[in-house]
């Protein structure tokens, strides 16, 4: 595709104008050619229609999912950003969400915590009432889970979680709302 070819150029153009200031060859031979232009491309995105009937079908789905749809669609929310959300970002009384940090995973690393996507991505977003609604009854939800597991609960901090209360693994969103869509 256009946009691999220009990564790839990208990339070549890299090594070799270190390849100039280490003064291994004279000048950079991809400096004279003229990388594609890659077309921008809409991102796919649902129709009020289709998002109205997701919301609907919601309704019966465990209120953690629930929850995260919600916030996915009215925060416009990367799925690391959700995973990476703690309570203490989430002001009920003000209806505002603070994203600050991402959730990542690296096979070599495991789950970790990073700074958002780009500095922009730092926000704080406000939320309609159905959402810190929702919010509130997720967090009664989950303090029963950390009742009923007692001392096996990991407390993270974290607004999603797994079972035990570990950092939710940063994919779980997308995996969940894939096979839910199916």
């Amino acid at each position: 595709s256009e946009r691999t070819i220009l990564h790839h150029h990208r990339v070549i153009s890299t090594i070799l104008n270190t390849a100039v200031q280490w003064q291994f060859i004279l000048n950079n031979p991809a400096e004279r050619l003229k990388p594609p232009k890659v077309e921008k491309k809409e991102a796919k995105h649902y129709t009020e229609e289709q998002i109205q009937y997701i919301f609907e079908l919601l309704e019966d789905e465990p209120i953690k999912y629930k929850t995260m749809i919600y916030l996915a669609v009215f925060g416009g929310m990367r799925m690391g950003e959700l995973a990476g959300l703690e309570w203490q970002d989430f002001k009920s009384e003000n209806q505002m969400l603070t994203i600050r940090q991402s959730s990542q995973y690296l096979p070599d690393k495991g789950v970790f915590t990073k700074s958002p996507k780009n500095e922009s991505s730092k926000r704080i977003i406000s939320l309609p009432k159905s959402v810190v609604s929702s919010l509130n009854q997720y967090k009664l939800w989950q303090n029963g889970e950390k009742a009923t597991l007692k001392n096996l609960w990991i407390d993270s901090n974290r607004i999603f979680t797994s079972k035990n209360g570990e950092p939710m693994f940063p994919d779980t969103p997308s995996q969940w709302f894939h096979k839910f869509i199916k």
